[in-house]
């Protein structure tokens, strides 16, 4: 139960980010806006992410990895 609830928390912290990020962009992005708009504390932030770009790095590896994946496949087709 616990484990679900942390990684419902880090996918809303993921979600806000996102957004966060994509608004204002990544330097000026503020961790205690996007605790406020996931609804959670500072703190659970932490529990999750070592950092902002511990959070950046959750939200852009999948995207990484859907490229990487698409630019193989397109290269296996040549």
């Amino acid at each position: 139960m616990e484990d679900e609830r942390r990684k419902q928390t880090e996918q809303k912290l993921i979600r806000s980010g996102r957004a966060e990020f994509l608004k204002k962009g990544y330097v000026k992005a503020s961790l205690r806006d996007i605790c406020k708009a996931a609804g959670v504390t500072t703190g659970a932030f932490y529990f999750s992410f070592e950092s902002k770009e511990a959070l950046m790095t959750a939200i852009l590896d999948p995207v990484i990895a859907d490229y990487e994946h698409m630019c193989a496949e397109l290269a296996q087709r040549e």
